[in-house]
């Protein structure tokens, strides 16, 4: 992939430089590539979003109920149940409604989740406080919900200054008291301050302050008991003896790894003892793959090249008043990558985009407003009007069914063939080929679940069976793992009970985790081995009978196969006959290697 882009990069800089549009004097600025991940780190990265929305979920009807209470009363009742509680549990401040239809999917973001900017921070602020045990990290005083959400009190901080150090990330901000933080902190970072490793009386309002120290204590056991989880997950893929298997640990080890990288992250933040270049340029440029080889490549024919880091591009969008602060970059259009590389050319060089972005860090700091145009008679409408005034044009060709061409190698080496000449070739072999990913690589069960009367009872006949619904359900037997969404999807209703009471004992989901969680006696005590595989109802549409199984059931025919989902399409076909009546038939890449290996007729694409 990389080495094609350059070849398209290439071939578009000659053609460029042929026209004279560019010489060797032109600035080049290169935005710096995403980075390129494997199908187990996606998933790994989608499961950690997943997570992350539902605290936010929970986190938003916290706010709710608190930023916007009725009455003093309410507060007062959430604010005494904490003060009083030496273990520090979060109340569980969601009301269950009896009515089940008109529960809310746990799947729907929350209106407060939407709320633009304002309802963002007050999340966020929500998850810190959470986060720190509830008390500021710096005086060791216990942060109360009233005091939480009141701006004259409580700060967002950045516990590295963001003036400095150009890091605006969630590891990267603390909640603290305001008096504390304006007039101690201010820019320091925590090692340079007085009561880092012992107790400091201040005087005045503030007062004794105990060692931030013995607050990272906490954050040192969490991330202790992380890395055992690494080490587990990196032991089972190494024993793992079936690919599902193998890829489901890896999957978890990703998982693992990035909760282990936000707690160092945040924990090295108050460790640090200086702020090197190295940790400033890590938050300005980030050479990936695709952008090292371009950067490589392009000086060697121009004199001024540049790399920037797409949250870099970010900043200056808002800087130049080209996007809303808390607004989200619209992506619907593919004219959005023009007007980032219109933002681009705006981004000077080197150290005067750094000192722009610490004025500009400092004024966010002091609640300051921060204006500046990129040049003089700069108009905002030449990037705004770039939506209606370029046709995006995204043509990509198809070569599903291009046939393949490979070296023909013998243990590993290459064959040649003779001329009649005496000279020898490579030996190259041709045939048919899909390209493409015919179907999903994880496989489902089908089953006919018991239909339930109106209480839940299972339904039985008059012979004493199960009455089963008409439709196939797919279920997925998964490793049990800290996804907040797989305990209601648990298909075993029993199972599901048992875990959640288990959750309900412990005080919460993550907790009971890495704890390990047991089935419940009757006298509410675990008992039999932890938890490790469950069975979970699949989110997929129509999947695809793949093979048949080993054993074969002689009950049901549909438990005969396994079933994958759908991987690409080919074609699509919609059909009209004279009195105006439609059709429309799909063909998938499954469907057209069948068709291929079946019957050889010869599939076109217009």
């Amino acid at each position: 992939m990389a080495m094609r882009t350059l070849h398209v990069l290439r071939k578009l800089i000659n053609y460029m430089i042929e026209t004279d549009q560019i010489d060797s004097d032109t600035r080049i600025v290169v935005e710096v590539a995403r980075e390129l991940n494997d199908t187990n780190k996606r998933w790994a990265i989608e499961a950690w979003q997943r997570q992350r929305e539902a605290e936010n979920q929970e986190f938003s009807e916290a706010v709710k109920r608190t930023a916007n209470y009725k009455s003093e009363s309410d507060i007062d009742k959430v604010r005494l149940f904490y003060e009083q509680s030496d273990e520090q549990l979060l109340p569980s401040l969601v009301v269950e409604q009896e009515d089940k239809k008109k529960k809310k999917s746990s799947l729907q973001k929350d209106e407060a989740v939407r709320w633009i900017g304002h309802g963002k921070k007050l999340i966020e602020k929500y998850r810190l406080w959470v986060e720190q045990g509830y008390q500021c990290m710096y005086t060791g005083n216990m942060i109360t919900l009233t005091d939480l959400f009141d701006e004259n009190k409580v700060d967002f901080e950045h516990t590295v200054p963001r003036s400095k150090s150009f890091d605006n990330s969630l590891a990267n901000l603390t909640v603290c008291f305001q008096d504390y933080n304006r007039t101690i902190k201010k820019n320091q970072i925590p090692t340079q301050l007085n009561n880092y490793d012992k107790d400091f009386n201040y005087g005045g309002t503030i007062g004794v302050c105990t060692a931030i120290t013995t607050r990272l204590e906490k954050w040192k056991e969490k991330i202790e008991r992380i890395k055992q989880q690494i080490d587990f997950w990196k032991t089972k893929s190494k024993k793992a003896s079936d690919k599902q298997w193998k890829d489901d640990a890896i999957r978890q080890r990703h998982l693992w790894q990035m909760e282990l990288n936000y707690w160092q992250n945040k924990l090295d933040r108050f460790t640090i003892t200086e702020i090197t270049s190295g940790f400033k340029n890590s938050q300005k440029v980030d050479t990936q793959l695709i952008s090292k080889y371009a950067f490589h490549y392009l000086k060697s024919y121009f004199e001024k090249v540049d790399v920037q880091k797409g949250s870099i591009t970010s900043e200056f969008r808002k800087i130049y008043k080209l996007q809303v602060t808390d607004e989200k970059k619209d992506r619907s259009k593919h004219s959005h990558h023009a007007k980032d590389a219109a933002v681009l050319t705006l981004i000077p060089v080197a150290a005067k985009r750094d000192a722009i972005l610490e004025s500009y860090y400092e004024a966010k700091e002091n609640k300051r407003d921060f204006i500046i145009d990129p040049y003089k008679g700069f108009k905002r409408e030449f990037v705004w009007n770039i939506d209606d005034n370029v046709i995006i044009n995204n043509i990509t060709n198809n070569r599903a069914l291009t046939p393949a061409k490979r070296k023909v190698r013998k243990r590993g080496k290459e064959v040649y063939i003779e001329n009649a000449d005496g000279t020898k070739i490579q030996k190259w072999a041709t045939g048919d080929a899909i390209r493409g990913q015919l179907h999903q690589e994880t496989f489902y069960g089908a089953i006919k679940p018991a239909k339930r009367d109106e209480k839940g009872n299972l339904l039985m006949d008059d012979e004493g069976k199960f009455v089963k619904e008409e439709n196939l359900k797919f279920v997925l037997r998964v490793p049990f793992t800290v996804d907040f969404n797989a305990v209601d999807k648990i298909v075993d209703e029993g199972l599901k009970k048992q875990i959640k009471k288990h959750i309900s004992i412990t005080g919460s989901f993550k907790k009971a985790f890495e704890e390990g969680i047991y089935l419940i006696d009757k006298g509410g005590r675990p008992h039999g081995n932890k938890i490790r595989h469950i069975r979970i109802w699949a989110n997929v549409a129509e999947p695809l009978p793949i093979k048949k199984q080993t054993n074969l059931s002689r009950k049901a025919e549909y438990k005969q196969h396994y079933y994958a989902g759908n991987g690409e399409n080919l074609a699509y076909g919609l059909y009209q006959n004279k009195q105006a009546q439609r059709g429309f038939h799909l063909i998938s890449l499954f469907d057209a290697a069948k068709i291929k290996h079946c019957c050889p007729v010869k599939i076109s694409i217009i």
